[in-house]
């Protein structure tokens, strides 16, 4: 071997341990960094010209782990934003324990009325029974705009949410071709990698997705029945709330558009659109059908001890509380329940 090969098998040998050190000093300075993953150097002989060099620095990561932790977040953000809302939902009735809550309130009502049938009712006693019906039309009618306030809190937190996806898919997509380009041109990708690793975290957490190698060394994101999200291009999502149901469109790239709400099965966009299109609309009309059958059991009560005869071709009760039905204008929501006062 020539002094020339020796000293060219010694330059590469000291570049290749130089490339190490720098390895292993990232590793050390970013073993707390949230997401980072620790690289390793892939090395090769250089056959006839001696010596080794860096064939490749990759990250050393679990696809089986990854993926279970992807799973996970998604699961956790579902139930985070569910459990957001329905505490916001539970407050509105207010504390059980209390006698200022809406269900105390419907126990003072029959109570009221209760008192009347024991007692030889007085005036004051009349318009106390009706002051307690007044007071839980009015503790209904704010519990249902409370629930129409929490619709709108998921309108307006779905929409943020597609938009963030939006963003993450699209800097995914980018990293995608800054990470083909430094392989081709032999250069350390884990910094790209890195990065990319991070905003799947985040994206993880709105909705679930499954990551697999793309074609050019950079990652392809799907939704979870496969459909590309990012790759060579991304994905856009649009959210369409003007009808009965919210509705999230996804165009994947080079694709036509399809509805994306099927292909969700956790994270915080399923969550929330499950609030939106089913729980908060049922819990409505629980609601509603409680006030309606409150309003029957008074008029019944109302009706056997009325002074004023029921008119025989009438069926309108002397005394009457109504529950209107809901507002065609808004079927998710529940109804506003009102108070008709005594005739």
């Amino acid at each position: 071997m020539t002094l020339s090969a020796i000293s060219a098998s010694a330059m590469t040998g000291l570049q290749t341990a130089q490339t190490g050190l720098r390895t292993v000093s990232d590793n050390i300075a970013n073993v707390d960094t949230k997401g980072y993953v620790r690289k390793v150097l892939d090395l090769q002989s250089n056959g006839a010209t001696g010596g080794v060099s860096v064939q490749a620095v990759r990250l050393v990561a679990d696809r089986f782990l990854q993926s279970a932790s992807l799973g996970a977040a998604a699961g956790a953000g579902r139930a985070g934003v569910v459990a957001d809302i329905m505490d916001q939902a539970q407050a509105l009735f207010g504390d059980p324990s209390t006698d200022s809550s809406f269900f105390a309130s419907l126990d003072r009502v029959f109570s009221g009325f209760a008192s009347l049938t024991s007692l030889p009712p007085t005036n004051a006693a009349r318009a106390g029974a009706l002051a307690q019906v007044s007071d839980f039309f009015n503790q209904a009618r704010v519990v249902s705009d409370g629930f129409a306030a929490l619709d709108d809190q998921a309108d307006a937190r779905i929409r943020d949410g597609v938009q963030t996806i939006n963003n993450l898919v699209s800097q995914i997509a980018q990293l995608n071709q800054e990470i083909s380009r430094t392989l081709i041109s032999k250069g350390d990708p884990t910094g790209s990698q890195n990065q990319q690793s991070e905003l799947i975290d985040q994206l993880s957490q709105l909705m679930d997705v499954k990551v697999g190698p793309g074609d050019a060394g950079g990652v392809t994101i799907r939704a979870s029945d496969g459909l590309i999200l990012a790759g060579n291009g991304a994905a856009t999502l649009s959210y369409d709330s003007t009808g009965p149901l919210g509705e999230i469109t996804v165009t994947p790239p080079g694709g036509q558009p399809q509805s994306l709400g099927e292909r969700l099965t956790s994270g915080q966009i399923k969550g929330l659109l499950d609030l939106k299109n089913k729980d908060l609309p049922a819990l409505g009309g629980q609601l509603a059908e409680l006030t309606s059958k409150a309003a029957d059991a008074l008029n019944a009560v109302s009706n056997a001890y009325s002074a004023v005869p029921r008119p025989p071709s009438s069926t309108v009760a002397p005394r009457a509380w109504t529950c209107p039905p809901p507002s065609p204008a808004s079927p998710a929501r529940p109804p506003s329940p009102s108070s008709t006062p005594p005739g």
